[in-house]
């Protein structure tokens, strides 16, 4: 096996078993805590013009009601002008300690959608040309996540909800022989599958995309495409919401604690729309 199959770790509690794979903000704190589901409110509603600003740089202005940072220390996020071209850079370092009990540099989109809807996740990232990686050991390492939240439909809060892995992630590691980085699909509810890895290439801009048909049932799929967007490299299927409310997306780094390497992750043009593929 290219690597070893393991939970993944629920976002709003402890750590659980790590995924290794082998082959495989403080912006300021108060403006960190905006992120959708870390039940805090907004110490200081006058930041949120900050966030924006950030957040501008990736998030189409659609989606600026439903996005929010996650950072951990104002020096952990910045915008970056390549060729007159903006990114989004966030950085993950020792020195900046865990948000909300993790080590993560993270941006979030609550997206709206009902179950059974097809929704098109599409985003531009890079990973820069001196990226080290966890290499040998390779603990779980997740550059994209989709979480369940309390459904507000309902009344619920995060106030006794269940502490839950991501029922789809897109995770990186190393290969140990040939040095190249490769990411992985991490999907499923109940028990969590891993399919690829499929290689990744550092100092260039890789495109992804994620096509998700959420359900709680094995009606559910996901194809996740790389560069190439006509063909789908890497497919699942089955139940991927843990409850029936909308699952919501974050885009960055999230971690192994004890990983404490000094990464950045570039990202640019994010879109996410409801669409009729399947």
């Amino acid at each position: 096996t290219i690597y070893q199959s393991a939970s993944l770790p629920p976002d709003r509690s402890q750590f659980v078993r790590a995924i290794r794979v082998k082959v495989l903000c403080q912006i300021l704190p108060f403006v960190a805590c905006l992120l959708i589901g870390c039940g805090q409110e907004p110490q200081q509603e006058d930041l949120r013009p900050l966030e924006l600003q950030y957040l501008r740089t990736v998030v189409p202005e659609a989606l600026l009601q439903y996005s929010h940072l996650e950072i951990a220390a104002k020096e952990a996020i910045h915008i970056n002008d390549e060729d007159g071209e903006q990114s989004l850079e966030l950085l993950l370092s020792a020195e900046h300690g865990p948000k909300n009990r993790g080590n993560r540099a993270e941006l979030s989109v609550d997206f709206p959608f009902t179950q059974d809807d097809t929704i098109r996740y599409e985003w531009r990232f890079m990973l820069p040309v001196e990226f080290s990686s966890d290499a040998p050991r390779n603990r779980w390492w997740l550059v994209a996540q989709w979480h369940d939240q309390p459904n507000r439909d309902q009344g619920e809060t995060w106030d006794g909800h269940p502490e839950r892995s991501p029922s789809i992630a897109l995770s990186i590691g190393e290969d140990n022989e040939t040095k190249e980085l490769m990411m992985a699909l991490n999907y499923g509810v109940a028990t969590v599958r891993n399919f690829g890895p499929v290689p990744l290439k550092r100092g260039v801009w890789h495109n992804v995309a994620v096509v998700v048909t959420w359900s709680t049932t094995d009606s559910g799929r996901v194809a996740m495409y790389l560069d190439d967007m006509d063909k789908a490299l890497l497919t699942a299927d089955g139940a991927n919401m843990h409850n029936s409310f909308q699952h919501y997306l974050k885009l960055g780094m999230y971690r192994h604690p004890e990983i404490k390497s000094r990464n950045s992750i570039h990202i640019r043009e994010l879109s996410i729309a409801k669409t009729e593929e399947p």
